[in-house]
């Protein structure tokens, strides 16, 4: 982490101002807050992860809450995973648009 740090001053260093107005911070922001290569691949594995651990939590809860019985019959459960599955599809896909809308910002300008 520091090198790569140690790098970015460095080059930001070497290279001349170009007017008043022209700071330092905003050459680097080029550099530091770009576009991410797979960017579509990583919003859909951060949508998928939350809703995963959407279902995990709604799970654990309902069973914990004496809701389902986990010992007594699968079916409620395995019914209520699927259906929460499935709701927690909204919200995921939700998180992942409003993830890619904030990553691609800068390169549709």
């Amino acid at each position: 982490m520091s090198q790569g740090l140690r790098m970015l001053t460095k080059d930001i260093e070497s290279q001349p101002l170009i007017g008043e107005g022209i700071s330092r911070w905003k050459l680097s922001t080029g550099h530091a807050f770009r576009e991410h290569i797979c960017s579509k691949i990583l919003c859909t594995m951060v949508g998928n992860g939350i809703q995963i651990v959407g279902i995990a939590v709604v799970g654990v809860l309902s069973s914990a809450q004496g809701l389902t019985s986990t010992w007594s019959s699968k079916g409620p459960l395995l019914t209520g995973m699927i259906v929460s599955y499935l709701l927690s599809a909204i919200v995921s896909g939700y998180m992942c648009v409003l993830l890619w809308r904030c990553i691609n910002k800068n390169s549709e300008r």
